[in-house]
């Protein structure tokens, strides 16, 4: 952009088309020339999936061009992120000010999650106590109490519906339970060893678990038989996550790499590598297009999804970092780190928006409020 600052200096009645060198990381940088007109560049429609004709994935590609040529997140006022420490505690802040307006404390141990229900009225917690509780995010009180687990709980996250919370435990099994009563109603008991993580697809017909090896099982979450057995991993897998369509699943492993997996075919579609050490968590965008990956070398990083590009490399925390997700609009990311802190990022350019310090030890987890009033970002134009 300096270079053509200079050039377009002398000549204010020229206006300007660049397309060599455009990047989602100087994009903005170029719009804010006032004689450029517009931008291009081949990283807007990679020629592999030009070569697809798949024009569903084209208009995906297209208007997630459009969300970063629009401008950046402009996060609503009233904005919120929960965190999950080792301090046996939970807190919800203001993304805004980086106020903590509230804190849920009930838990006799490390908490190792958090997770809020899709219409945002309760919040999930997994700990080490075993159990898990529910919460209302409206005055923090706690709504229920699900006891039944033998050991730690890792992971508690809702179903599409929010009528039940999968959590994934130490213990060997993965539990359903009801989010009205706190009971449990079914039992997926069937690992050798401990279960990381359990996550439902997007239309609830489908769990995923990720347990202390290499192997990631799918199961029919209606009948809880075992549909597929995802490999390609070399060493354990910590998180798992299905795409927005339910059509690939995305795992993070220990071996250092996250992977992208047809879910029908179980065929691997993509391997992502990079990191200096190894993978605790990795997540899709909300259209599926990028990967945020969080890692033991203290950083985490944008890819895309099609091609395994790397995007953007978020740096910042002073330790490891237990996970990495997108906000509903994918105009925000948000990272949680063995430094005690979370932090907040800008999608688009890697910028950081917000460090959230005030946890007493470890922050295990962090995760977006859900905003049905507002959204994150600008609206943007059909194509």
């Amino acid at each position: 952009p300096a270079a053509l600052k200079a050039i377009a200096a002398p000549y204010p009645h020229l206006h300007f088309y660049p397309t060599g060198g455009i990047t989602e990381k100087n994009l903005q940088a170029y719009l804010q020339i006032k004689q450029v007109i517009a931008v291009g560049g081949s990283w807007m429609l990679p020629r592999d999936a030009v070569a697809s004709g798949n024009m569903e994935l084209l208009k995906t590609l297209a208007h997630s061009t459009l969300q970063v040529a629009r401008g950046g997140v402009g996060l609503a006022m009233g904005a919120k992120v929960a965190t999950a420490s080792i301090d046996q505690s939970a807190r919800l802040w203001s993304i805004s000010s980086g106020e903590c307006l509230m804190t849920f404390t009930g838990h006799t141990d490390q908490v190792m999650c958090v997770a809020f229900s899709p219409d945002g009225q309760l919040l999930a917690t997994a700990s080490t106590d075993k159990t898990a509780k529910l919460w209302l995010c409206s005055n923090g009180q706690c709504a229920a109490t699900c006891v039944g687990h033998s050991g730690p709980v890792y992971t508690a996250f809702f179903s599409p519906d929010g009528c039940n919370l999968l959590t994934a435990s130490h213990d060997r099994t993965a539990k359903i339970w009801d989010t009205t009563s706190g009971a449990c109603e079914r039992t997926l008991g069937k690992f050798d060893r401990t279960v990381h993580s359990a996550v439902y697809s997007p239309d609830g017909k489908m769990i995923a678990t990720a347990t202390d090896d290499s192997e990631v099982i799918i199961w029919d979450s209606a009948s809880l038989q075992e549909v597929r057995r995802i490999t390609g991993h070399e060493k354990k897998v910590f998180s798992v996550q299905f795409s927005h369509d339910g059509g690939l699943l995305l795992t993070a492993s220990m071996d250092g790499s996250a992977r992208i997996t047809e879910v029908q075919t179980g065929k691997e579609r993509l391997v992502i590598s990079g990191h200096g050490d190894w993978l605790r968590c990795a997540a899709f965008s909300p259209d599926s297009l990028k990967v945020v990956t969080a890692s033991g070398d203290g950083k985490a990083k944008t890819w895309s999804a099609f091609t395994g590009q790397p995007l953007l490399t978020l740096s910042g925390h002073q330790d490891w970092l237990r996970m990495a997700a997108f906000s509903a609009d994918g105009g925000a990311i948000v990272t949680a780190s063995k430094d005690g802190t979370a932090m907040v990022w800008r999608a688009d350019n890697g910028e950081r928006m917000r460090k959230l310090d005030g946890h007493k030890a470890w922050v295990r987890w962090a995760a977006f409020a859900p905003d049905h009033q507002r959204r994150l970002s600008v609206e943007f134009a059909e194509l």
